[in-house]
């Protein structure tokens, strides 16, 4: 089992931040909050999603889980912005998945 921290609660660490917390707290993995006030938040999704997600995985913190507002079901704009780089994040990592399990 993982140890893997909701960022909500810490909305004042960009993924720098929360790589030097993570280190800290002894955290394996994140569940990353995309919120209106985060440094990941629905009008940047597209750019900072996939740049967070890479700097947490280069320190061995992988986003886990992304959590959104609930309006986001709305598929306004930046939700719907927000599903499609999840998609891809979520292709990505099982591509790498299985890649390693070719690999064992």
């Amino acid at each position: 089992m993982r140890l893997v921290v909701f960022s909500k609660m810490f909305r004042q660490y960009d993924a720098e931040g929360l790589v030097a917390l993570g280190r800290e707290l002894g955290t394996e993995g994140w569940d990353l909050a995309v919120r209106k006030g985060h440094p990941v938040n629905p009008e940047n999704v597209e750019r900072m999603l996939p740049a967070a997600a890479k700097r947490l995985a280069e320190a061995g913190q992988p986003v886990l889980a992304v959590t959104g507002e609930t309006d986001l079901s709305l598929l306004s704009r930046p939700a719907y912005s927000l599903f499609a780089i999840l998609l891809l994040f979520a292709s990505e990592f099982c591509y790498t998945k299985l890649n390693q399990r070719k690999g064992e």
